[in-house]
């Protein structure tokens, strides 16, 4: 690992060499990083045990999913019920959706680590709630997920593997089904933003246990400010000012004290009759 960075360092050294820094901006960036893998998840073991997902003997005599009989599907950290008058092989009823939801985020919330204890699954939400992590639209799960740090997805292959364990030891790395804020001793999920040269701050490292991490849409809106061009109209990110030489200061916050007084006020104790729901 060590001579992997070592290499890339110099790759990057090579590449701002090449330019003259007082009039031209490099800004070199990665989408992830990938830090190691401790266990493996099987969530095709744990819905099979659970009567959600099917499987099938093929003329071989080997086991595959059967997923036009299964009651869920799901792909990477989306996970969706195979509804019918929805999904083209769906056989789930729309009045089964519900309890096929709620059983499935049971199923994920509760999952354990059966030697640390430790709960495998982040985060489990429904489409309803995935706004809330920027997650919306057509295309998403009817449950979406994310795994804890240290732990990674697999697929069907358990099938043929013979695993029947839903958490199994696992080596290797991984970045897309963990939290994007896993990090250990000398490795996390978070990707790498460098930026030299004309209008970038110099020797600056944000603090973003303070400021919060810059995101992959920020790029795009910090580059085109530092060449002169309105920020891309489907743009969500923002320019990244503190990175930059002469940007305006931060929003200062100022609490103002309101022009009257707020009076306390405790509401009249009521006083119950009987039992409690008689009062509703």
């Amino acid at each position: 690992m060590r001579t992997i960075y070592e290499v890339a360092d110099q790759l990057v050294g090579e590449i701002v060499s090449r330019f003259d820094l007082n009039e031209t901006t490099v800004v070199i960036a990665s989408d992830d990083g990938m830090p190691p893998n401790r266990k493996a998840v099987s969530l095709f073991n744990l819905f099979r045990q659970h009567g959600l997902v099917a499987v099938r003997e093929t003329r071989d005599g080997r086991l595959v999913p059967d997923w036009a009989n299964s009651r869920v599907f799901y792909s990477q950290n989306h996970l969706w019920v195979n509804l019918q008058g929805r999904d083209p092989n769906g056989i789930v009823p729309a009045d089964e959706y519900e309890q096929t939801v709620q059983l499935v985020l049971k199923l994920l919330r509760g999952l354990t680590d059966p030697e640390t204890g430790e709960h495998v699954i982040a985060v489990a939400l429904r489409r309803e709630d995935a706004p809330l992590i920027g997650l919306w639209g057509q295309n998403i799960g009817d449950v979406v997920f994310v795994y804890a740090g240290g732990y990674r997805w697999t697929g069907a292959e358990v099938l043929q593997l013979g695993e029947e364990r839903v958490v199994f030891p696992s080596g290797g790395a991984n970045h897309g089904p963990q939290l994007p804020s896993y990090e250990t001793d000398v490795s996390s999920n978070y990707g790498i933003l460098l930026m030299a040269g004309a209008g970038i701050r110099s020797n600056y490292v944000r603090d973003y246990k303070r400021l919060g991490p810059p995101c992959t849409t920020d790029i795009a809106p910090t580059v085109a400010h530092l060449i002169g061009i309105p920020t891309p109209a489907q743009s969500e990110g923002a320019v990244l000012f503190d990175m930059l030489i002469n940007a305006p200061p931060p929003p200062r916050r100022e609490l103002k004290p309101l022009p009257w007084r707020i009076r306390p006020h405790r509401p009249r104790r009521v006083t119950l009759a009987g039992d409690v729901t008689d009062e509703i």
